[in-house]
């Protein structure tokens, strides 16, 4: 991993000599400054479903259950489907 931050740095550096923006997003941005979330569950991907059920097992007792129950009702309510905390529920329970 200290590679790739390493080299996503230089990447970085000589991107801005060059006066041209950047961002590190996606996998690479989560896994050196996110925190874990299941936010993914909202997606209709079936790959996605995997990784947020991955990361449900993985960090287990790391995730605040009322802050990631409160963002998951929040989404049921803007998505209108309200499988999301059940489904979030049934991951905690170690269901498949």
């Amino acid at each position: 991993m200290e590679n790739l931050v390493r080299s996503i740095r230089k990447l970085q550096q000589r991107l801005q000599e060059a006066d041209i923006l950047s961002v590190v997003i996606g996998g690479v941005a989560v896994a050196l400054w996110g925190e874990p979330r299941v936010t993914r569950l909202v997606s209709t991907r079936l790959r996605d479903h995997e990784d947020a059920a991955s990361v449900v097992r993985r960090q287990c007792d790391k995730l605040d259950d009322r802050y990631v129950l409160h963002w998951l009702r929040q989404f049921e309510q803007a998505l209108n489907d309200s499988t999301l905390v059940a489904e979030y529920t049934r991951l905690r329970a170690g269901k498949r």
